[in-house]
């Protein structure tokens, strides 16, 4: 569905709007927590939501060719990518042996033309990586394919009457962590400051996620982070100096507490192996058990398991789930039949949900990981 660009200028504004009502209906059907309206909200309304994006948003997207040889499988590997940089090197890091790996810039791919380029790159590439920009969506041309969503979301549902030391004794993975929060002796402060926001974002959000993502790192806008913790608030660790060590954004809605994103002074690893980023963890889980919270969302992963935030927020005891919020769906195409793209594809799966596949090849791969 393609329309001109005087039109989109004059529908731009209207769509904003209409996106931003869905965004708020897709939040009240989450937090009701109701089956059919969930698969609502994933479904039709998750459509609708990605046809309006797709109208008023002109993505454009990075083009790359990765050439090297397989992590895992010792094959020479050529990837064609049409995605955001930080997002290739994700795959760039997960797929290729590090050192063998080499990345040709190829310029610029427009909203819409994702399908064009994609076909250009699959005359060199054993597996082309694109967003799908296409409404109605339209399947490759040959080969296999898995189209994926961009990310989950985890979430821990808490039982009724359960109290915290029942609670407490289901963290088996976090019992360093427990004992070096209370070894640190850390205090909880909230805050609708400004200024504490400022510190929050330029001093903890930004270095943190910059020193543990590296080129991986994909930040959220100071403005966006600004207008999330005027709804909601700010949790401040302070050590026993009342000096804040840590902090981050959350907010609760219909009996859903949401955890956006969070930092470390200085992105100081020191910090975080004190239990900086478990005392927040900790004081969440408490909060929501003390007053009844039925549902602790504790935001986005990508959806795969061998992603380093899904892992760490899986040892706490969330759960992924798809993500009604999302718009954007990648595609994974592998046009000839590629043995070292199945090979890289079977190591490095991605979780079951999430995906929908056409291929033999890449169905028994679905088919043995959900036996």
């Amino acid at each position: 569905m393609k329309i001109t660009r005087k039109l989109r200028s004059v529908l731009r504004p209207r769509l904003k709007q209409v996106d931003s009502k869905l965004d708020q209906l897709i939040l009240e059907m989450y937090c009701k927590q109701s089956p059919r309206l969930n698969r609502l909200a994933g479904g039709p309304l998750y459509n609708l939501r990605r046809v309006i994006r797709l109208q008023y948003q002109n993505y454009k997207e990075p083009i790359a060719v990765m050439k090297g040889i397989g992590a895992g499988t010792g094959l020479p590997l050529t990837i064609g990518c049409i995605l955001k940089t930080e997002v290739m090197n994700i795959y760039r890091d997960l797929y290729y042996i590090p050192e063998s790996v080499t990345v040709e810039d190829r310029g610029i791919c427009k909203s819409g033309s994702e399908r064009e380029t994609a076909l250009e790159l699959a005359k060199e590439a054993d597996l082309v990586i694109f967003v799908d920009s296409q409404f109605p969506r339209q399947a490759p041309p040959r080969g296999e394919w898995i189209r994926v969503r961009d990310s989950m979301r985890m979430v821990l549902d808490f039982p009724t009457r359960q109290n915290w030391d029942d609670f407490e004794q289901h963290l088996r993975y976090q019992k360093t962590n427990i004992k070096r929060v209370k070894r640190a002796a850390y205090t909880i402060q909230t805050s609708q400051s400004d200024e504490d926001f400022e510190l929050f974002y330029s001093r903890m959000y930004v270095p943190t996620i910059q020193n543990r993502h590296k080129d991986h790192a994909i930040l959220t806008g100071r403005h966006i982070l600004y207008r999330e913790f005027k709804r909601g608030t700010l949790i401040k660790v302070c050590d026993p100096d009342n000096q804040p060590v840590a902090s981050k954004v959350v907010y609760l809605h219909g009996g859903v507490y949401f955890d956006l994103d969070y930092g470390i002074m200085d992105g100081r690893q020191d910090l975080l192996d004190q239990g900086a980023l478990s005392a927040m963890y900790l004081y969440s889980l408490k909060w929501c058990l003390e007053h009844g919270i039925h549902r602790y969302d504790a935001g986005m992963v990508m959806a795969f398991p061998e992603d380093g935030v899904f892992i760490h927020k899986k040892r706490w005891g969330f759960g992924p789930i798809l993500n009604p919020w999302g718009s954007q769906e990648w595609i994974f195409w592998v046009p000839d039949h590629s043995e070292a793209v199945l090979k890289t594809l079977e190591l490095h799966p991605f979780l079951p949900g999430v995906v929908r596949v056409h291929g033999q090849n890449l169905r028994n791969i679905y088919t043995n990981l959900s036996a």
